[in-house]
């Protein structure tokens, strides 16, 4: 499956799998904006990749094998983001989410102690709205992670 869900699932083999519920597929969605999706992406195509999710959702069980991923970094983590993200989530009926961090941030040790708390926030507004989220502990390392709710 492509990371950024470009493919509609009417052009997709592995399509059917997902929407009678015989495999997962995960989206890196990285943002809760448009603007801060082309910013982190690089490509205006967060209307696309958020169509496809809907027509990939609406399909039962599809919503129920569907992982919305945030990787978290200094550039993506605005209020605005992290609350479309998650009013995203809920209108899609997408109910499980994978929290992690942005890999070379991580590796030089540069994640600001104000995108920590936007990851926590994050997470916060996750289990509020009853998502079940799976934080990446394993990748924050034992420099973040115990900062993490």
């Amino acid at each position: 499956m492509p990371t950024a869900c470009l493919i509609p699932p009417r052009c997709l083999r592995g399509a059917a799998a997902v929407t009678s519920g015989h495999a997962n597929m995960q989206v890196s969605l990285d943002s809760g904006t448009e603007d801060t999706y082309h910013r982190t992406k690089g490509r205006e195509l967060f209307a696309t990749v958020t169509d496809n999710l809907r027509q990939y959702a609406s399909v039962a069980p599809a919503a129920t094998h569907i992982e919305l991923k945030y990787i978290v970094a200094n550039r993506n983590c605005s209020d605005a983001d992290l609350s479309g993200f998650v009013e995203l989530c809920k209108e899609l009926h997408i109910y499980r989410v994978s929290v992690s961090p942005e890999a070379v941030e991580t590796h030089k040790k540069e994640i600001l102690p104000s995108t920590i708390q936007q990851t926590n926030k994050l997470i916060a507004l996750c289990r509020g709205a009853g998502l079940d989220v799976i934080v990446r502990h394993d990748l924050y390392g034992s420099e973040y992670s115990p900062q993490l709710i």
